[in-house]
This record gives structure tokens, C-alpha cells and sequence, in this order.
């Protein structure tokens, strides 16, 4: 893939949407060399000449049965996504009146660039960019733990299982790198409003099948 269409936003984001959408805004405003940044995605699999493919794929929000394939390629200058890193949880404010406390949401930013069509700087300046999204992650989410930060490129993209050629894309002059953090959001941001029927349900899901 070479340019994906952007993902519509959702409206009320909840759970581990908010603060991916609170991030996805702020790369936009302040990571101007960040040019397809994307939210939260799943494995997606195919069977491709009798063998199983994984890969990120993302849900474009748009009210079709199709996904966007976010694997990263020469065309493109830089690729993000998010993937979720582990369930969900509560933390109870202990005596306090009514439900009080904050959900913990274990996040993953994938991070992959392809340095000469950002900067042709001559030399290995990947750092620098993977420095400057964790600069722009803390300051919009000041309360978030920074776990790792996993530069290997055979470790990056471990859940969608590469291939040796594939990992080509992850060397010089490409680089990558995925951010494990835990974001944070008030409970009673999330527990508090009904959901409402807004559209109304369909007759069935769309049909999948190749």
C-alpha cells in the first residue's frame, strides 16, 4: 500500500479509542514529517499460496466490511498505527462515593519510517524521529508509563510474523520501532451516558467471504 484513506473519526471514543484519537490529533498538529497515521488496528490473516499471512489491518470507520492493509513499503515516507498490548483495567479509588478510578489501557505505537524521503541526511537519523514522537506522546499524555521502546527490527512486527525479505524494510535506510506505554483515562469518563440508537440495526453483518 502506498496511501490509505484516512479513517473517519469516531464520534465518542471510549476506552482505548480516547487516547489513541487524543494522539492521532496531536501527531498531526506537531509531527509534521508523520504522514499516515493511523489508529488502533487488528491481525488481520489471508491465506496466500497455501500459507497463512498476518498483518495489521485497520477498519476505515466507514460502514463497509472492508480493512485497510497497513504494512509498510518503499512508496510510502512513514507508516503509524496503534495495537492494543493487553486488557483493560479498572483502578477503584478506594472510599470513594459511586464509581471512582481510572482505566489503565496497555497501547503499542508502531513506528516505521523511510529516511531518505523524510530528510536525505546521509547517515542513520531514526533516533531522532522516534524521539520526537515520544516527545509529542508524553506532553499530550503526561500521566502515561513508557514501558519499552523496542528497536530490533526482527522484534517490531514479531506478531505478524515476516519474513526475512520483508525485514528488509526495517534496516537502513528504513527504520522502525514500536512504543510500549499504558494510557490512562478517568473512570467515570467511560462508565457515565447511555449508548443511543442512533441509525438503527441492519438485516445482517456483511458478507466477508473472498
Amino acid at each position: 500500500m502506498t496511501c490509505q484513506p484516512a479513517p473517519l473519526p469516531i464520534a465518542s471514543p471510549r476506552l482505548a479509542q480516547r487516547p489513541v484519537h487524543t494522539l492521532l490529533d496531536a501527531f498531526a498538529a506537531g509531527l509534521p514529517w508523520l504522514s499516515n497515521a493511523y489508529g488502533l488496528v487488528q491481525t488481520g490473516q489471508r491465506v496466500v499460496n497455501k500459507k497463512a499471512e498476518r498483518f495489521p489491518q485497520l477498519y476505515l470507520q466507514d460502514g463497509s466490511g472492508k480493512h485497510a492493509d497497513l504494512r509498510p513499503d518503499e512508496k510510502q515516507a512513514t507508516l503509524s498505527f496503534f495495537e492494543r498490548n493487553g486488557p483493560d483495567s479498572f483502578d477503584w479509588d478506594e472510599g470513594a462515593e459511586g464509581i471512582a478510578g481510572k482505566w489503565s489501557h496497555p497501547l503499542a505505537m508502531v513506528l516505521w519510517a523511510n529516511l531518505p524521503r523524510i530528510d536525505n541526511r546521509g547517515y542513520d537519523y531514526s533516533d531522532e524521529l522516534m524521539a520526537d514522537a515520544m516527545r509529542v506522546l508524553t506532553d499530550t499524555l503526561p500521566d502515561a508509563e513508557v514501558l519499552t521502546v523496542e528497536r530490533r527490527p526482527e522484534e517490531v512486527f514479531r506478531r505478524y510474523g515476516w519474513e526475512v525479505a520483508q525485514h528488509q524494510l526495517l534496516m537502513y535506510p528504513y527504520a522502525a520501532a514500536r512504543i510500549v506505554f499504558i494510557a490512562h483515562t478517568p473512570g467515570l469518563i467511560d462508565c457515565t451516558g447511555p449508548f443511543t440508537v442512533q441509525v438503527g440495526p441492519t438485516a445482517c453483518p456483511p458478507d466477508l467471504r473472498p
